[in-house]
This record gives structure tokens, sequence and C-alpha cells, in this order.
């Protein structure tokens, strides 16, 4: 295929459910939002496979290193503690 030449764009346009939300529910609520029951089938984007509802979301700690790390989570939700005891690297 050889490129035309053409300026192509992608664009996401946020639905208005999820509008104005601090970057904190993108980055740690979501997670948590997509795992309730009914989350999926309300969702609104292409599927060509037919399981996009089959997302198997288990939020928790995934930092092995954490004391609150959680083998089964597959999403991290913001739940691993920051260690602020660390002494900054040199």
């Amino acid at each position: 295929m050889e490129w035309t030449g053409m300026v192509h764009r992608l664009q996401f346009q946020v639905p208005k459910g999820f509008q104005n939300k601090p970057i904190e529910f993108f980055n740690e609520g979501l997670a948590e939002e997509l795992s309730k029951d009914g989350a999926c089938e309300k969702a609104i984007f292409p599927d060509t496979s037919g399981d996009r509802c089959n997302l198997d979301l288990v939020p928790g700690c995934t930092d092995p290193n954490s004391i609150e790390f959680n083998p089964l989570a597959t999403c991290d939700d913001g739940t691993c503690p920051i260690d602020a005891d660390s002494d900054p690297e040199d």
C-alpha cells in the first residue's frame, strides 16, 4: 500500500456521562465503573469480535512490591500505598 499523502486524524469524543471527570477517574475509577453489572452493555464502541463485554476486570493493587499487592488484580485501582519514607535516588 502506498501513502497517498492524505493526512488522517483520529478523534476521540468522551461520552457525556464521562465528560468533566477528573483524570483520577480515568486512571483509577474507570476500572471500577466498568466492573459494575451492565456497564459494558451501555458502552458504545465498535466490536468486531463480539466479546467486548468479556473484560474480566479485577481492580486492585498490581504492584508486586506493595504490601497491598493483589495477585488477582488485572487493573490497578490506585490502592497501592505510596512509600513516602523512601529516599530519592542520588
